[in-house]
């Protein structure tokens, strides 16, 4: 898609991605502060050794509570954290896991899911308009690509039946 979609931020995906911040997990406090500063969702958060501050779970939270309230910039947010999870290794090609599967479900109850390398991606996402019998058989890929998944291929298979339909 030329334009990226807004991803429907519900408070099921919030509390998804937060969670792989649990308990001290996940990437760093600097990590996470560049990416809610970069997002437009800082916090103001410092470091003080002698305090016990808002923990990492807490603050992407927070974040992504406000994202949801004023969502212009969401979608940035959303896939700054994904490349923080992503070279940390806690989604993509080998990642699993409780947070990967609570995650993916989030995502799917909203109509998106994660690509095998962990990018965001709207189900059934063929623009026939400037797309064509390229964009058919991108969707043919991605169903190929996608076999672990059957709530994923289910969805994916009913869109590119409804696109060929349109195309032909």
């Amino acid at each position: 898609m030329s334009p990226r979609a807004t991803v429907p931020l519900t408070s099921d995906i919030s509390a998804a991605l937060a969670m792989f911040f649990h308990g001290g997990a996940g990437p760093s406090h600097t990590t996470i502060t560049t990416v809610l500063t970069g997002s437009g969702y800082g916090d103001n958060y410092v470091y003080n050794p002698n305090a016990q501050g808002t923990n990492k779970q807490q603050r992407v939270l927070t974040a992504l509570r406000t994202a949801q309230r004023e969502p212009t910039r969401a979608r940035t947010l959303v896939d700054e954290l994904l490349s923080t999870l992503r070279v940390a290794g806690l989604i993509g090609e080998e990642a699993s896991g409780e947070n990967v599967d609570r995650l993916k479900r989030a995502l799917a109850s909203s109509g998106w899911y994660l690509t095998e390398d962990g990018y965001l991606q709207p189900f059934g996402n063929v623009d026939l308009d400037t797309g064509g019998r390229p964009a058919l058989e991108e969707q043919v890929d991605r169903l190929r690509r996608s076999t672990s998944d059957p709530a994923l291929l289910i969805g994916t298979a009913k869109e590119l039946l409804e696109s060929v339909s349109k195309f032909v």
